[in-house]
């Protein structure tokens, strides 16, 4: 998208996210603009950034994992053979093989 009106205008790729509850409330928005592709890598580490704001679930399981690599290679292994009925399933479960403590007030 250009960033002014005009012939001469820089052109940019642009990525915008808004995380919002069921009720419509806004929780997180957030928006940049670069001159790089925005690919999927780009795209993941987006991702990995709210995960790490606002899932408490994913936070403490990636502090008792050694890398992103391993949380990672976990996760691909556990999708791959088992079926689980949502992400918060998924994190209850690598809490439960790891033996942690799951913390409270997380659905």
């Amino acid at each position: 998208m250009p960033l002014k009106e005009g012939d001469n205008a820089l052109l940019v790729n642009w990525c915008e996210l808004t995380v919002s509850r069921p009720d419509g409330k806004v929780v997180y928005k957030n928006a940049f603009a670069t001159n790089h592709s925005i690919t999927d890598n780009i795209l993941s580490l987006l991702f990995y950034t709210l995960l790490e704001r606002l899932d408490q679930k994913y936070e403490l399981l990636r502090s008792h994992l050694p890398t992103r690599k391993t949380f990672f290679n976990d996760l691909r292994a556990l999708i791959r053979y088992l079926y689980f009925e949502s992400w918060d399933h998924l994190l209850t479960f690598m809490f439960e093989g790891l033996e942690l403590e799951i913390p409270p007030n997380t659905s």
